[in-house]
């Protein structure tokens, strides 16, 4: 009885950890991952790896060893050192393969280098 009663539950938590990302708007993929590095959509937080989707308002956080690497719809590339802490905040994707109208990035911490497409 009870381990269906935990069961249960724990599905409804892991749906709803992902109908709050697929709520969310996709705006690139993370191309390479080192160590840890971590993203958060509104309250719900994931560990991510290469290929993971990232979504416009995503937190970024990267580990003290670590390093992500990401890849936005429009091929421009942003590269997040170790300790760096970053908010993708807007991004206004025009569709296709043209380019963002614009991207907004705050920085909490870190280095980090963007590369446009």
């Amino acid at each position: 009885m009870w381990a269906v009663v935990l069961s249960t539950l724990i599905l409804v938590a892991l749906l709803g950890n992902w109908s709050q990302l697929m709520a969310a708007t996709k705006i690139g993929k993370a191309v390479s991952i080192k160590t840890t590095v971590t993203g958060k959509v509104g309250s719900k937080s994931r560990r991510l790896a290469t290929a993971s989707p990232i979504f416009k308002n995503e937190r970024i956080r990267v580990n003290g060893r670590g390093l992500g690497q990401f890849q936005f719809l429009d091929g421009s590339k942003l590269v997040v050192g170790p300790g760096a802490s970053l908010k993708l905040d807007s991004a206004i994707y025009s569709g296709g393969k043209k380019a963002f109208k614009s991207l907004a990035l705050s920085t909490a911490r870190g280095a980090f280098r963007f590369i446009s497409g």
